[in-house]
């Protein structure tokens, strides 16, 4: 019997450790988010009243599963009635016509909301 090398011997039991995706059993590790990944989003101004004409800067900042700050790949600003307060792509609302509108963000599939309420101009 020939005596097995160190280096095979050390490969078959590093191999024999590596998770096989298709084992049920090895399911529950890849639940765990990365550190880095977004979890959450969170608003800096989740409500706000401004008058027709005005603006507010809205920020809005993913968050990783340890509640730190995260990077972002796909940022998405929408108003739920753009006819009362509008907002572009750099997170400016204004207001356009008295009422209420929600100010949804979404980063890389996750949401966050803003409620802006827009009155009259000052006379």
């Amino acid at each position: 019997m020939r005596p097995v090398p160190f280096g095979f011997a050390a490969l078959l039991l590093v191999t024999g450790c590596i998770a096989n995706p298709q084992d049920p059993g090895d399911a529950v590790s890849s639940q765990v988010p990365p550190p880095t990944a977004i979890v959450s989003v969170s608003m800096l101004v989740t409500a706000a009243q401004i008058a027709v004409g005005e603006t507010v800067q809205l920020r809005a900042t993913p968050r990783t599963a340890t509640g730190g700050a995260a990077g972002a790949q796909a940022i998405l600003w929408r108003s739920s009635a753009p006819t009362i307060a509008s907002v572009d792509q750099n997170a400016l609302a204004r207001g356009v016509g008295p009422g209420i509108a929600i100010i949804t963000v979404n980063i890389d599939g996750h949401e966050a909301q803003a409620t802006i309420t827009v009155t009259a101009p000052a006379r």
